[in-house]
């Protein structure tokens, strides 16, 4: 498949200490195809040109007013916000050099149709959205189709369910819902999916596509139907809708005129061509810029169906909170990944390629490209370098981190994502006779396998009641029509509900996890009484006259990511519907409930001590539903309250209309975020995130390792203890082949000497940061200064004075002072690859691994000096060892429900260590930072606005007083010395530090400060 065109530019963040940028790119676009060849622009940086500018609160309303900033001595001025990037409070900024052609080519696009100031428009869904379109990364091809647009189509269905009115959950009887048709997507002709191949340099004919078009703002789903074989197989005569002329159709469109149907037609919708309401297709073709007829005309494509569909996927937090799983559930569900883990932890090759992803595609038949380091090394010699302890522990290290992705919700299942589409069949109906006759029943469901049912669900999950157990049937019209589709799209009915049950999911490309496990299917939870909820919020958007004031105003006023924060509410309230407790005379007994809502030290004592009542998690399957069901039922108000604030959230960019925030916030307060939150990769992460707590659904996790023999966590840290940074003897045999090469001796020794120096002094801090140190075995409180039995260690100086150093930093700290570590060594490296040549550092690094056996000389290569094994490594192997799928034999082994054989392939052309050295100089240039996400308290000696404070920074009075102090230089008060986390601060002194200033609160007398992250 051919790669996107990649432009390079900059996203900006002003504060008050200057602009951070970061380098970042946007990819091949209807937009840039068609602007850069207007301004004669030939190359990849566009910075020059266009730049994102990622805004804070306070910042929205100085953007409001000023609409630029000046960047490099630049104005650039303000664009347009994309939908995605309302949702992340960034927009384009445009060189104040380009701006009018901007203008110039949105009027071509639209062909004026925006011209008529008394015209009122909803600004955000009628404009800003439909520019954004020509944002989206697609690739662009030489493919001009003819357009057939339909006229938007509904049907109705009578069915009841329940809503939400004046605040409260009412069942609506029989209850007449007017469904969209074919919402988002279309058919074109199989023909065209093969130019499409060609095209996109594909090995394959896909039978989907995801497609934009600057005509008509075209966006939505087109799949792959014969639909001339079918209108000649259904053609029965003329009538008002098709017409056949000279053995060719012609179909009518939404604007009355009958377009000729050949394989370079689309047949689409109003759904999707979005100006079609404002601009028909005669307009739009005959007012067109002559001169922009090309590009305009261009199909561009965002996605295509791929050559095999996954077998295997994971699962996620969102879907396990809605489902009734017990311990037994979770148990089984999760042994084929604890099995594979154990694999790896346990050495075995099979599992380790397939964990580390060296397995053969079709992509890759006579070449593989090892792309990671470890699966590099590993596929080249397995059963040598899998041998030394440092290569050993790295890998329990990635791991480690497969755990925690565990304990947080994520392991494999058997099933797959699947895009979704709705009857293209009834499409094509609708197409010649006007009506919507749809072949599949209601509560039916096709796709090209042999499933008969599945669990579908599409993220965000709102609610319990959008999973759907669905039943799956064969269809003589799809198999002919359909049938040479493999399994990765999914056809809905036209004739029920279960799109707008499922938060509206529409059909332009949305996709559902699709699983026919039978633990998961058993385990959806029922709407209650057999009534859905569908949100009857009907929201339309304010509609005012254009002007540019208004664009502006509509687009900043609408920022931030509302989706995902009623999302996470959602899950918090499913969180509190899975709370188990004891199972104490037929009831669930919460730790709440059992202290009557008023916990206590010693209640909560009483209650963890009772042994004579089972645990709720531990009943039977169908009880333990039972329970979780009710428990979703009597929250059903709050949990359908936020779908109903959820759909307005969502369109709340396109329709400008925000959702009641007090009412969300209402709801919010009295809920608490998921545990699996807590147990994330990227969070800290202690033996105690394993123990059983009995507050949530990820006691699953949390406790069915502390059963039996089997944990992995327990399997994990035992291998974890017995490894080591040691070295071998590989390394030593592999750098001889320098003896050979062609250098300059003096130089040799000068790299040597520099190599050697900074291993030295990268060990050296390196020891001090992870190694303890211990005084008789007594350890200092460094705020009393008392000696005692503490995790706080200390040293004492020359006269044998405490020293107060914070010794044995948080898994925090040690990660701040560790990445100092790596980025200073990094800068060293590059000007040492600078320096010399890479023959020269190949015979330096055997100088250097001949003088020294310390312990991590082999892991501080493998971290910074990569293209020098890469380099050595191609003199000794030609060749790597990688896993293949197969059908079950008796040399295949199963890993993750898939059977894999060993297979031997040519090495391509390494260069990760050449892209790490690229990496190294990208870091050197813009620094990193690191995510906190802990709360501060402090006094409040100054009283200031949070919201208009960037960052803090932290200075030390005395020995033990911390004060916080803001970036505009005012000190706003003490840390107490009760803070929790005021232990981690002393490493943070002087460092500058991101606070969240909208979750930070202030009080009568103090702050609470969120610290979000830590730049270094």
């Amino acid at each position: 498949m051919r790669k996107l065109k990649r432009f390079e530019t900059v996203c900006v963040e002003i504060t008050n200490e200057g602009v951070k940028e970061k380098g970042i790119v946007l990819n091949e676009c209807p937009w840039l195809e068609l602007l850069l060849p207007e301004i004669s622009y030939v190359g990849k940086d566009i910075s020059n040109i266009v730049i994102k500018l990622k805004l804070r609160d306070n910042q929205i309303e100085l953007l409001k007013k000023h609409q630029y900033i000046t960047y490099k001595g630049k104005r650039y001025c303000f664009y347009i916000s994309t939908p995605s990037d309302m949702k992340k409070s960034q927009c384009l900024m445009v060189n104040e050099k380009y701006y009018d052609k901007f203008l110039e080519l949105e009027k071509i696009t639209s062909c004026n149709i925006f011209e008529n100031e008394n015209e009122e428009f909803c600004i955000n869904k009628d404009i800003t959205s439909r520019f954004s379109l020509f944002w989206s990364s697609s690739f662009r091809t030489n493919i001009k189709p003819n357009y057939l647009v339909l006229e938007e189509a509904t049907y109705k269905r009578i069915q009841s369910i329940k809503t939400i009115e004046n605040d409260e959950l009412v069942v609506k009887e029989n209850f007449e819902h007017e469904v969209t048709f074919a919402d988002g997507c279309g058919i074109a002709h199989p023909d065209m999916f093969k130019r499409v191949a060609e095209e996109l340099e594909l090995d394959y004919t896909p039978y989907f596509m995801c497609i934009r078009s600057i005509k008509l703002a075209l966006k939505g789903l087109l799949v792959s139907v014969d639909f001339i074989k079918y209108f000649e197989d259904m053609y029965n005569g003329d009538n008002n809708f098709i017409k056949r002329i000279d053995g060719v159709f012609y179909i009518k469109d939404m604007f009355g005129q009958f377009q000729k149907v050949d394989s370079n037609t689309i047949i689409v919708n109003g759904t999707m061509a979005k100006w079609s309401k404002l601009l028909s297709l005669e307009q739009f073709e005959t007012t067109r810029a002559t001169d922009h007829a090309d590009i305009m005309d261009s199909l561009f494509i965002t996605k295509v169906s791929k050559i095999e569909n996954s077998e295997v996927i994971k699962t996620n937090y969102q879907l396990l909170l809605q489902l009734g799983l017990n311990l037994q559930d979770y148990y089984s569900l999760t042994e084929a990944t604890r099995t594979f883990l154990r694999s790896v932890l346990y050495k075995d090759k099979m599992a380790t390629l397939k964990f580390l992803g060296a397995v053969a595609t079709e992509e890759n038949e006579d070449e593989f490209n090892l792309g990671e380091k470890l699966s590099y090394l590993l596929g080249l010699d397995f059963d040598r370098f899998i041998k030394l302890p440092w290569i050993q522990k790295s890998l329990a290290g990635m791991v480690e981190r497969a755990v925690m992705e565990l304990v947080s919700g994520k392991f494999h299942i058997e099933g797959s994502f699947k895009t979704i589409v709705q009857s293209p069949l009834a499409i094509l109906n609708y197409a010649i006779t006007g009506e919507i006759i749809d072949p599949l029943a209601d509560n039916e469901f096709w796709c090209n396998t042999t499933d008969k049912q599945a669990l579908i669900a599409r993220n965000p999950i709102a609610s319990f009641s959008e999973i759907q157990d669905i039943k799956l049937v064969e269809n003589y019209l799809y198999s002919k029509y359909c049938g040479h589709w493999n399994d990765e799209l999914l056809v809905f009915n036209a004739k029920d509900i279960i799109s707008p049950i499922m938060s509206g999911a529409d059909f332009d490309g949305d996709f559902v996890l699709y699983t026919t496990n039978n633990t998961l299917r058993n385990a959806v939870i029922p709407p209650e009484n057999g009534l859905h909820f569908i949100s009857t919020n009907n929201t339309k958007g304010a509609k005012v006259p254009y002007t540019w004031e208004n664009r502006v105003n509509f687009q900043l006023g609408f920022m931030g990511n509302l989706i995902g924060a009623v999302a996470n509410t959602n899950g918090a309230i499913s969180n509190k519907a899975q709370d188990c407790g004891y199972w104490i005379n037929g009831k669930n007994i919460t730790l709440t409930e059992y202290c009557n809502g008023e916990i206590s030290e010693d209640k909560t004592k009483e209650y963890y001590s009772i042994g004579q009542y089972p645990y709720t998690f531990h009943l039977l399957k169908e009880q333990f539903k039972r329970v979780i069901q009710e428990q979703f039922y009597s929250l059903q108000l709050d949990i359908y309250k936020t779908v109903d604030l959820s759909m307005v959230a969502i369109d709340s960019p396109k329709t400008g209309v925000l959702p009641d925030m007090q009412k969300f916030e209402a709801i919010k307060s009295k809920y608490k975020f998921p545990r699996f939150f807590k147990c994330l990769p990227d969070k800290s992460y202690s033996n105690n995130t394993l123990e059983f707590n009995t507050n949530s659904v990820a006691d699953t996790f949390l406790n069915f390792e502390t059963y039996g023999q089997y944990g992995i966590v327990k399997t994990l840290e035992e291998k974890l203890e017995g490894l080591s940074y040691g070295n071998g003897s590989l390394f030593q045999q592999l750098f001889e082949v320098a003896n050979i090469f062609t250098v300059d001796n003096q130089l040799v020794q000068e790299a040597y000497k520099e190599i050697k120096e900074l291993f030295v002094n990268f060990k050296g801090e390196r020891d001090s940061i992870y190694q303890k140190r211990k005084v008789n075995k007594t350890y200092v409180n460094y705020l009393t200064g008392e000696v005692e039995k503490l995790e706080h260690e200390y040293i004492r100086d020359s006269k044998g004075n405490i020293v107060y150093e914070y010794v044995i930093p948080s898994e925090v700290i040690r990660e701040i002072k560790f990445k100092e570590l790596m980025l200073k060594t990094e800068k060293v490296v590059i000007k040492i690859n600078e320096r010399y040549n890479i023959a020269t550092l190949c015979g330096a690094i055997n100088l250097f691994i001949a003088d020294s056996n310390t312990s991590y000389r082999d892991r501080f290569l493998f971290d910074f000096f990569f293209n020098a094994i890469e380099e050595v490594c191609k003199f000794k192997y030609s060749s790597c060892t990688i896993l293949e799928p197969t059908e079950p034999t008796e040399t295949s082994k199963q890993l993750l429900y898939k059977h894999y054989t060993l297979v031997e392939k040519s090495v391509a052309k390494s260069t990760i260590g050449t892209k790490e050295l690229q990496r190294f100089k990208a870091k050197k240039e813009k620094g990193i930072s690191i995510e906190l996400n802990f709360k501060i308290g402090c006094s409040k000696e100054t009283e200031v606005d949070l919201k208009q404070i960037d960052n803090v920074t932290i200075e030390l009075e005395g020995i033990n007083d911390l004060y916080i102090i803001t970036n505009t230089g005012v000190r706003i008060g003490k840390v107490f010395d009760s803070s929790k986390y005021k232990k981690e601060l002393y490493n943070l002194i002087g460092k500058t530090i991101v606070i969240d200033n909208l979750q930070s609160k202030m009080t009568a007398k103090s702050y609470n400060l969120i610290f979000k992250e830590v730049f270094i």
